[in-house]
C-alpha cells in the first residue's frame, strides 16, 4: 500500500537541494498498486496547431515559464517497495525542446513517450513539428483542419495530469508563447490541496460500497489473454458534447457484446472506466494541472450497465487505494483487466494566433504500460468524430471490437449529444444535416428563451428580439483578428454557438455547434460626404436584417470605417445571452482580439438547463398560482396585441442626483431595496391608469442561483420574466407597500425559474402589458475600464421586447429610466405622460408616512390643464351637502309627499325626522367622515332613509345590490372596508357576520333617539362650515366587473351637491317650466348600486 497524504514531509536530496513529498492522488495510488515492476507507462498527447511559423526560442521560453508555474510537473516517483510509492518535487527539469525523428504527430508521440521517466521526474515533453506535414498528417489522427502552420506536440505522463489538466497546460503554453508578459489565469493548486479537498468529502455510504462489491464480484473477467492486438476505428459523427457516463454506457455495452461474440468474454463483464470528468472541488482547484479524474468499475450484463450511485464521496479510487477500510473491503475482490478511457474533445481556449488543440491517438502506452489491464480501449473525441483505439491480448479480433464500439457510438449519436432532450434518430439526422457545423449538444430552452422563441417565429417578416451594440474605437480594427476573436468566443462560452429549431417532437430545442466562422463585414465610409448620416443608415439596415434561428451563429459584426475612427457594430439575437452575460461576452471578445485568453467559466449553461429540467415543476406552478389567485389583468392597452411585431420607440428620463439620493435614503430607512421602491412606484402609476387597486405587471429576474454556484460568469439566458402583484391600500404607507412587495418576492424566489407561459396557462388574454427591468448589471466603472483597455471612445446599446410598455431602470449617481413603447399600441403622448407620472411616483415614495391614497401622480402640466378645464366649466357649488338640501326642502314643505313605495307614503317632514334619528344611531356606532357604511337593504322607504342618514352623519355609503351573488357582495364588503352594515332581518343571512350590523327592524333601535336636526357639536368635522367637509367621500359605487374584478369609484360630497345643482338647472327647472309649474314626480327604477340612481 502507498502511504496516506498526511505523511508528506520535506527533506534534502543527495545533492543537498530541498525536496518536498507530495500527496498521492487516488489515480496515482491506483497506478502504484497496479503497475508492473519497472514502472507505469500511459501518456497523453495533445497537438497545438499554430496559424504560422513557431519560433523555437520563444516556444522554449514559454515552456520554461509554464513549467515554473506548475512545479509539481517535475515531481518524481520513488518506489520504496513494490506498489509503495513516494512522489517528490525536485525531479528532472527538461528545459529544451525534444527532438523527434518525424513530423508525423502519431510517430512523434510514440518516440517522445519513450523518453518519459516518472522515476527521474521527466513527465512532460514538447516538440515542434514543422509546416504542413505536421498539420496535414495530424488530420488523420486528430481530426480537423490545421492549414499550413507549425504545430507543437505536448506529451504528458498520466502521473502529471489527466485530460483536463493537459488541456489547461496547453492553454497556458499557448498563452505564454503569444503574450509572454500578459496576465495569466490562476494555476489552481497542486496535488496536496486536491488530496485534502478529496479527503474532506464524506465517506461513501454503505449502499455505494455494496454496489462496488457487487460490481466486482466474480464472474466478470474476460478470458485469458491472446496474442497482442491493436486496431483503430472511427465513429462519425462522434459524441464530443455528451455526458461522459452516457458515452461510456454505450461503449461498454458494445465492448462486452463484441468480446462475447469473439469468444473473449461470457455474459457479464467488469470494466474499469474513466469518463474524462473531474470531481467538482470548487473554483480554486478547477484549473489544477494534476491527475484528478478517477476510475470507476461498472458491470455489464444482458440487462444493462450497473454502476454505483453518484454521491459527494471522493470516488472509488480514493476508497480502494487510499483508505485502509476501503482496501480491506475491496482489495480481496481484485480488479478488472479491461480499461475503457474516454478522452473528451479538448475545446481549448487559445489565443487567436493558434488554430486549435487536438488529441493525438498514437501509441499512448509505454512498454509494459498496460499494467493490470489486459485490454485498453480509448475513445478519443474530436470535433466531428470519435476515434476508437483498442490494444491488448485479443489478437486480430481487436479490429472487430474497435469497429463494434465505433458503430455503436455513431448509431447513438442522436442520444449522446443531447443533455436533456433526445430527438429521435431521424430528427437528429435532419438537424445535423442542416446545421452549418457539427452539432455538439441538443438542449431544452430556458423559460425566457421559450417565450422569446415563440414571439420570434410568430412574424415571418420581423423579429424584435435582437440587440445592437456600437463601439467607436480610436484605433483601426484588424479585420482578420476580429474574425478570429469572434469565432473563438464559442470556445469560452459554447452557448453563443446556439441555433434553434421547433422541428422536434419535444418542441423547440437549441443545438450547439462546433466552432464556425462569424460574419464580419467591412463598410468603408471614409470618402462619404456625410459619414454620420451614412453610419446611421448602416445601423438602420443592420437592424432590419433578420437572423435565421436555424443557421448559427446568431451574431454578426460590422466594422465601419469613418474618417476619424472605426465603429464596431455587434448585433446578436437575444436568445443567445441575457443582459447579465453581456459584459462578460464583450470583455472576452476584446480580450481575444488583443491576443489574450479569457478564462472559461467553471460551469456551463447546459448544467443550468439540466437543473431546470429536474426542478419540481408542480411545486413551482402551485406557488405562482397561489400568489396570483384572484388577480385580474392590469392592461394599459386594450389587451389585444397584433401578431405583427413592432419595434418600440424609446423615451428617457434622468432623475436629478438629489432625487436619486432621496430614493436610496428612503430604501435604507424602510429596510427595502431600491428595486422594491421603484416597483411600488410603478404599481401606483399602473393602478391610476387602469383604475386597479390590485395591480400586476411583469419583471425580469436574474435566474442565477443566489450563491453563484459556479455560474457567476457563465453566459446564457438565465433571466426570466415573473409576475409582480401589489394590492394598493389608500390608507397604508407607501413603504409598507414596498415591504410587502419585497417579502412576497423573497418568498417566490425559489420558484423564479418557472416559465411565465406555464404559470399563466389557461388564462384568456394577457395578464399584464407592462414589463419592468432593473438593469443593475451595467456598472459605469466597469465600462470605464473596458473603454480604456480597448480604446473605446463611445458606446451605445439597444434591445427590445414585445411588450407594449417596457420600463427599464438603470441605477447610478443619477438614475435613468427608459420607457420603450410600441407605437401601434401606445402613442408617444400617452407614453410621455406615463413616464412623467412614474417620476412623480418615485418622488412620492421618498416621503415618509405617505399613504398610497394621498399620492398625486399628475404632473404640473396636467394640473394646469385640469385647472383650465375646470375654469372653463366652472359653476358655483354651494357649501351644503345633499342631506342638508333635503332638510331645507323638509322645512319648506313639510307636509308634501316625499316618497311613495308599495303603498307607503312618507312626507318630507317624516322622512327628514327618520333620517335624523338613524344618523344619530350611525354616528354613535362610528359612522363619521372618511368611514364607509354598507347598505344591504331591499328596495323600500327604509333604503332611502338609510342612504340619507349616512350622508347626514358625514360618512360614505356603499350600496349592495341584493340581486347580485353572495360572493360578489362579500367581495364588495371586503374591498370597501365598510365599518358598518345597515340591513334587515329578512336579508341579513346574505352577509358575512364579521362587519358590525345595524338592523332597521331591530326592536328598540330608535328608543330615546331624537329626531330633531343634528347639532354642529354632534356633526363635528361634518358640520356646516367645517373646512374640507365637501371633499370627504359621499358614496362608493362598484363597477359591474365586466372587464375583471369590480372596482370602487368614490364620489365626494362636493360632486354630489354639484350633481344636484346641475340636475336642478339642466333637467328639473326646464321640465317644470314646460309643464306649467306643476309638481314634478319621478319614478325611481334603477338600482341604488348604480350611479344613475341619483
Amino acid at each position: 500500500m502507498t502511504r496516506p497524504p498526511e505523511t508528506a514531509h520535506t527533506h534534502a536530496d543527495h545533492g543537498g537541494a530541498e525536496r518536498r513529498e507530495l500527496a498521492l492522488l487516488p489515480s496515482v495510488a491506483r497506478l502504484a498498486e497496479e503497475s508492473p515492476e519497472g514502472g507505469p507507462g500511459r501518456v497523453r498527447g495533445l497537438l497545438l496547431r499554430h496559424r504560422g511559423a513557431v519560433d523555437p526560442d520563444r516556444l522554449r521560453a514559454a515552456w520554461e515559464q509554464v513549467r515554473d508555474r506548475h512545479p509539481w510537473l517535475t515531481a518524481r516517483v520513488e518506489e520504496l517497495a513494490p506498489s509503495v510509492w513516494v512522489l517528490e518535487t525536485g525531479g528532472t527539469r527538461v528545459a529544451g525542446l525534444a527532438a523527434t525523428p518525424d513530423d508525423d504527430p502519431g510517430a512523434a508521440l510514440g518516440a517522445l513517450a519513450e523518453q518519459l521517466d516518472p522515476f527521474t521526474g521527466d513527465l512532460v515533453r514538447i516538440a515542434l513539428l514543422r509546416g504542413s506535414a505536421a498539420g496535414g498528417r495530424a488530420d488523420s489522427t486528430a481530426g480537423g483542419t490545421a492549414g499550413s502552420g507549425d504545430a507543437v506536440l505536448l506529451v504528458v505522463h498520466e502521473i502529471a495530469a489527466d485530460d483536463r489538466g493537459v488541456v489547461l497546460l496547453a492553454e497556458d503554453l499557448a498563452a505564454a508563447y503569444s503574450d509572454p508578459a500578459g496576465p495569466r489565469p490562476p494555476t489552481g493548486t497542486g496535488p496536496d490541496d486536491c488530496a485534502e479537498a478529496l479527503a474532506a468529502r464524506p465517506a461513501p455510504s454503505a449502499e455505494v460500497v455494496r454496489s462496488w462489491t457487487g460490481i466486482l464480484a466474480p464472474g466478470g473477467a474476460p478470458s485469458a489473454g491472446d496474442a497482442p492486438g491493436r486496431a483503430v476505428a472511427t465513429a462519425r459523427p462522434g459524441s464530443p458534447a455528451a455526458d461522459g457516463a452516457a458515452v461510456v454506457d454505450v461503449a461498454v455495452v458494445a465492448l462486452a457484446a463484441a468480446l462475447r461474440d469473439t469468444g473473449h468474454a461470457a455474459d457479464e463483464l467488469v470494466v474499469d472506466v474513466q469518463d474524462g470528468t473531474r470531481p467538482d472541488l470548487g473554483a480554486d482547484l478547477d484549473r489544477a494541472v494534476v491527475p484528478l479524474a478517477g476510475t470507476e468499475p461498472v458491470r455489464v450484463t444482458p440487462a444493462g450497465v450497473t454502476r454505483a450511485p453518484a454521491g459527494p464521496h471522493p470516488g472509488f479510487d480514493h476508497h480502494r487505494f487510499l483508505d485502509a477500510r476501503g482496501a480491506r473491503e475491496l482489495a480481496p475482490l481484485g480488479g478488472s483487466t479491461v480499461l475503457l478511457r474516454r478522452h473528451p474533445e479538448p475545446d481549448a481556449v487559445l489565443p487567436i494566433d493558434w488554430v486549435d488543440a487536438v488529441r493525438v491517438h498514437g501509441d499512448t502506452t509505454l512498454p509494459d504500460g498496460l499494467g493490470q489491464a489486459g485490454l485498453v480501449v480509448d475513445l478519443v473525441e474530436h470535433v466531428d468524430a470519435t476515434t476508437v483505439v483498442v490494444r491488448g491480448g485479443i489478437g486480430e479480433d481487436a479490429g472487430r471490437v474497435a469497429e463494434a464500439v465505433a458503430t455503436a457510438l455513431a448509431g447513438a449519436a442522436h442520444e449522446l449529444v443531447a443533455t436533456a432532450v433526445a430527438p429521435d434518430p431521424a430528427e437528429f439526422a435532419a438537424l445535423a444535416a442542416a446545421a452549418p457545423a457539427p452539432v455538439r449538444a441538443v438542449l431544452p430552452l430556458s423559460p425566457l428563451q421559450a417565450g422569446m422563441y415563440v414571439q420570434s417565429v410568430m412574424d415571418a417578416e420581423r423579429d424584435v428580439y435582437y440587440a445592437q451594440n456600437t463601439f467607436r474605437i480610436a484605433d483601426r480594427i484588424d479585420l482578420d483578428r476580429m474574425r478570429a476573436a469572434a469565432a473563438r468566443l464559442g470556445a469560452v462560452h459554447p452557448a453563443v454557438r446556439a441555433g434553434f429549431t421547433g422541428d422536434t417532437a419535444a418542441g423547440p430545442v437549441q443545438f450547439w455547434c462546433a466552432e464556425h466562422p462569424v460574419e464580419v463585414t467591412e463598410v468603408d465610409l471614409r470618402a462619404d460626404e456625410d459619414p454620420a448620416g451614412a453610419l446611421a443608415a448602416v445601423l438602420a439596415r443592420d437592424a432590419e436584417v433578420r437572423f435565421s434561428l436555424t443557421d448559427p451563429p446568431l451574431l454578426r459584426l460590422t466594422v465601419v470605417r469613418t474618417p476619424d475612427d472605426d465603429v464596431l457594430v455587434l448585433t446578436y439575437h437575444l436568445l443567445l445571452w441575457d443582459g447579465w452575460s453581456r459584459s462578460r461576452v464583450l470583455d472576452d471578445l476584446f480580450t481575444l482580439y488583443r491576443g489574450g485568453v479569457p478564462q472559461r467559466p467553471r460551469r456551463s449553461f447546459a448544467e443550468h438547463l439540466a437543473a431546470l429540467a429536474a426542478a419540481d415543476r408542480d411545486a413551482d406552478l402551485a406557488a405562482w398560482r397561489t400568489y396570483l389567485d384572484g388577480v385580474e389583468p392590469t392592461l394599459v392597452t386594450d389587451g389585444v396585441r397584433g401578431r405583427d411585431l413592432v419595434v418600440p420607440e424609446v423615451l428617457h428620463a434622468e432623475l436629478p442626483a438629489a432625487l436619486t439620493g432621496r430614493l436610496e435614503a428612503a430604501a435604507r430607512r424602510g429596510g427595502v431595496t431600491l428595486n422594491a421602491l421603484a416597483q411600488t412606484a410603478l404599481a401606483l402609476v399602473l393602478g391610476a391608469e387602469t383604475g386597479r387597486t390590485d395591480v400586476v405587471f411583469g419583471a425580469t429576474v436574474s435566474g442565477r442561483p443566489a450563491d453563484g454556484d459556479g455560474l457567476e460568469d457563465t453566459v446564457g439566458v438565465f433571466l426570466n420574466t415573473v409576475a409582480v402583484r401589489l394590492g394598493l391600500d389608500p390608507r397604508r404607507d407607501l413603504l409598507d407597500h414596498a415591504r410587502r412587495l419585497q417579502d412576497d418576492r423573497a418568498g417566490l424566489m425559489p420558484h423564479d425559474h418557472a416559465g411565465l407561459g406555464d404559470v399563466l396557462a389557461g388564462r384568456d388574454g394577457d395578464l399584464f402589458d407592462s414589463l419592468y427591468v432593473l438593469q443593475n448589471f451595467l456598472d459605469a466603472d466597469t465600462f470605464t475600464g473596458f473603454a480604456r483597455d480597448n480604446a473605446v471612445t463611445a458606446m451605445d446599446y439597444s434591445d427590445h421586447t414585445h411588450f407594449p410598455l417596457t420600463w427599464v431602470l438603470t441605477p447610478g449617481p443619477r438614475i435613468v429610466v427608459r420607457l420603450e413603447h410600441r407605437p401601434d399600441l401606445v402613442d408617444t403622448a400617452t407614453a410621455q405622460r406615463l413616464l412623467d407620472r412614474f417620476v412623480q411616483a418615485l418622488r412620492a415614495v421618498t416621503t415618509a408616512g405617505t399613504p398610497a391614497g394621498a399620492v398625486d401622480l399628475q404632473t404640473p402640466a396636467e394640473h394646469e390643464a385640469r385647472a383650465a378645464r375646470a375654469a372653463a366649466a366652472a359653476v358655483d357649488v354651494p357649501d351644503v351637502t345633499i342631506a342638508e338640501l333635503l332638510a331645507e326642502r323638509a322645512a319648506a314643505c313639510p307636509d308634501r309627499t316625499a316618497l311613495v313605495a308599495a303603498g307607503e307614503r312618507v312626507s318630507f317632514a317624516e322622512l327628514d325626522a327618520r333620517v335624523n334619528a338613524l344618523a344619530r344611531v350611525l354616528r354613535a356606532r362610528g359612522a363619521t367622515a372618511e368611514t364607509v357604511v354598507a347598505l344591504g337593504l331591499p328596495r323600500s322607504v327604509g333604503n332611502v332613509v338609510a342612504l340619507f342618514a349616512v350622508l347626514r352623519a358625514g360618512a360614505a355609503y356603499v350600496p349592495l345590490e341584493l340581486d347580485h351573488p353572495d360572493d360578489r357582495l362579500a367581495a364588495i364588503l371586503a374591498e370597501s372596508g365598510a365599518r358598518l352594515l345597515v340591513t334587515t332581518t329578512s336579508v341579513v343571512d346574505r352577509f358575512d357576520g364579521d362587519v358590525p350590523q345595524v338592523r332597521l327592524d331591530e326592536p328598540g333601535l330608535f328608543d330615546g333617539i331624537a329626531t330633531a336636526p343634528l347639532t354642529d357639536d354632534e356633526l363635528g368635522t361634518s358640520a356646516p362650515g367645517a373646512p374640507g367637509r365637501l371633499d370627504h367621500p359621499a358614496y362608493v359605487i362598484f363597477t359591474s366587473g365586466s372587464t375583471g374584478r369590480p372596482k370602487g369609484v368614490v364620489t365626494p360630497y362636493r360632486g354630489l351637491t354639484n350633481m344636484q345643482v346641475n340636475h336642478r338647472r339642466e333637467i328639473f327647472a326646464p321640465t317644470i317650466e314646460a309643464a306649467g309649474g306643476r309638481v314634478l314626480r319621478i319614478a325611481h327604477t334603477v338600482s341604488f348600486a348604480f350611479d344613475m340612481s341619483w
